[in-house]
């Protein structure tokens, strides 16, 4: 697994900090203590006594996304986009993740309850698997509720793709991305009564 970001940056030597939780579920109970530890040592309390649950956790979606990004489907039209401008203040939280401590991610939760769910989904991202998600889904009228253990998988298939929506929906693929439609169509209908085409050509 390599995480798109890993692609940009200088090849580092690996730390145990940073294979650890992928080790931590074949631990035993004695084998985690002894890790704990480390804690009480000099100079390294800031970065195990919460590794469990703070811990570094590199995240690496299952396909790389930049060549879905650059080269997808369809004509070009810019009436059919989406942005924002604002980003969420989890967003923000989630993006300094990195930067912080383990000791100073516990200060985060601390401050801010809800952020134990975050890093609880984040460590998941180790273990849990997101291959089902591939699969056809259930027709709606088979079931009468959300379901729960998938909506908890897409969330972490979100997680290992950065909390890129875009990014995600593409690896969905299918339905996600209304493959079943002809967008070659929708686009130049759009562009018709848009006047895209028009503006277009006289270079406006």
């Amino acid at each position: 697994m390599v995480a798109t970001a890993s692609v940009l940056q200088p090849r580092r030597s690996t730390t145990l900090a940073q294979v650890i939780m992928f080790v931590r579920p074949f631990l035993d109970d004695d084998s985690r203590a002894a890790v704990t530890a480390m804690g009480t040592l000099p100079g390294l309390a800031s970065q195990w006594q919460d590794w469990e649950l703070f811990g570094d956790v590199p995240l690496a979606p299952p396909r790389c996304p930049l060549h879905r990004r650059l080269r997808g489907f369809g004509k070009l039209n810019p009436n059919l986009s989406i942005s924002h401008s604002e980003p969420s203040g989890y967003l923000v939280i989630h993006k300094a993740w990195d930067f912080l401590l383990p000791v100073d991610r516990r200060k985060v939760v601390d401050a801010s309850p809800a952020f134990e769910a975050y890093a609880r989904l984040r460590r998941a991202t180790t273990t849990v698997s997101i291959k089902c998600l591939l699969e056809p889904r259930p027709q709606p009228e088979s079931f009468t509720g959300l379901q729960r253990d998938r909506a908890y998988r897409m969330a972490v298939a979100l997680m290992r793709f950065d909390m890129n929506f875009g990014d995600l929906i593409r690896w969905l693929e299918g339905e996600y991305t209304n493959a079943h439609r002809d967008w070659t169509h929708v686009s130049d209908a759009m562009n018709a009564v848009m006047g895209y085409d028009a503006v277009k050509k006289s270079g406006k």
